[in-house]
């Protein structure tokens, strides 16, 4: 039987397709992001923005960057539609892991150095990525026991996902899909209980309103990752019941 990165499938994704969906999100994460983020910082200090504000019009653009490279392989209209759908869910478990290896754990474990630095435009390379959704989320902005407590439910999530995403590349691809499923849902559910709770307990008083940015922040990614991860969810339990694999 036929495999590409290591899946065995009655139709798997050609090599080609699989190079796309690397320089696709790699392109974005690892080049367009870091890119715009200087962009911004150099536009920042030719205008003389105060630090936060830079921060924050360089997290709106980085944002829709990364909406871009999650969703990207659902677009790729040359490649077979479950394909498509596949490749989706391999960049999707791949790519939440990277973001909060290099984001959200970084944030925890050097709580002190990040949200201690002093807020100057020298500072502000290092910690821009940061300092624009903290500004808008005092719990990230914090690092508060809630934001901590629901960032430990969010690795269950997604170590149950990328268990199941090696599972896939090892040829197991229906315990892959399950637990790929399985993550998914577990993800949705702690980004939306994440926002919600928010809202219900404090009336989202944690969300910054001096400007739109602060809301468009946390309920623009706030809607993004449970999106992604629901929509990961619901295909890879398709394919992992037999004979419901989305047609062309």
């Amino acid at each position: 039987m036929a495999t590409v990165w290591g899946v065995p499938s009655a139709d798997p994704l050609t090599k080609a397709h699989a190079r796309r969906l690397a320089w696709l999100v790699g392109l974005g994460v690892a080049v367009a992001i870091p890119a715009s983020l200087a962009v911004w910082i150099a536009v920042g200090g030719l205008r003389d923005w105060e630090p936060i504000h830079t921060a924050r019009v360089a997290n709106v653009s980085g944002a829709l960057l990364l909406t871009t490279a999650v969703f990207g392989p659902l677009l790729l209209r040359r490649f077979p539609r479950p394909d498509r759908l596949r490749g989706f869910v391999m960049s999707w478990f791949a790519l939440s892991t990277f973001v909060s290896c290099t984001w959200q754990l970084p944030l925890i474990l050097f709580n002190d150095a990040i949200t201690g630095a002093e807020v100057t435009t020298g500072n502000l390379p290092r910690f821009i990525s940061w300092w624009g959704y903290g500004s808008a989320d005092t719990h990230y902005g914090t690092v508060s026991s809630y934001m901590v407590a629901s960032e430990m439910g969010w690795l269950v999530g997604m170590g149950t996902g990328l268990t199941g995403l090696l599972l896939l590349l090892r040829g197991r691809t229906r315990p892959g899909y399950l637990l790929m499923g399985v993550g998914g849902a577990l993800q949705a559910y702690n980004a939306t209980y994440y926002v919600f709770q928010s809202g219900v307990v404090e009336k989202w008083d944690n969300v910054a309103t001096d400007s739109w940015i602060g809301p468009f922040l946390y309920f623009g990614l706030g809607a993004l990752w449970p999106a992604a991860a629901l929509t990961a969810s619901v295909i890879c339990l398709r394919f992992f019941v037999p004979g419901s694999s989305p047609a062309r």
